[in-house]
């Protein structure tokens, strides 16, 4: 199985988005693992059963804001916002994916993502999201 906070952890890493982190979230969602992958398909292992998948069916999370958007668990809201981050040398344009929780913000409390993209940013804060929700 993916740890979620690894995976959490190469996504705040991440320049651009990738297939890799794309199926490894996929996964996640799953509950299982992957074993293989190549450019035509993923085979995964849920309940210890294999399971084909085409790469097309795997959503572009880490591309995708509509993808992305998928990760959001329910009772969760969710924000994107563009910000020149002028407190690095980094040149350009961050995004920040917030996440809050609708009716236990005390419990769940305010998590956040921050990357080069929108959609990775969102990913970082929905996964932090549902980690909140397991602990």
């Amino acid at each position: 199985m993916t740890d979620l906070q690894s995976l959490i952890s190469r996504l705040e890493k991440a320049e651009k988005p990738t297939f890799v982190l794309d199926i490894e979230i996929h996964a996640l969602q799953l509950g299982g693992y992957v074993k293989s992958h190549d450019s035509s398909g993923v085979l995964f292992v849920i309940n210890g059963m294999q399971h084909a998948v085409s790469a097309r069916a795997i959503p572009a999370y880490t591309a995708s804001l509509d993808a992305a958007v998928g990760l959001v668990t329910e009772g969760w809201r969710w924000s994107i916002q563009q910000i020149e981050d002028m407190t690095t040398t980094q040149t350009g344009d961050w995004y920040y994916g917030h996440m809050e929780h609708c009716a236990d913000l005390y419990a769940h409390g305010r998590q956040s993502g921050k990357s080069k993209t929108p959609a990775i940013a969102l990913c970082i804060a929905a996964l932090k999201a549902q980690a909140s929700e397991e602990s």
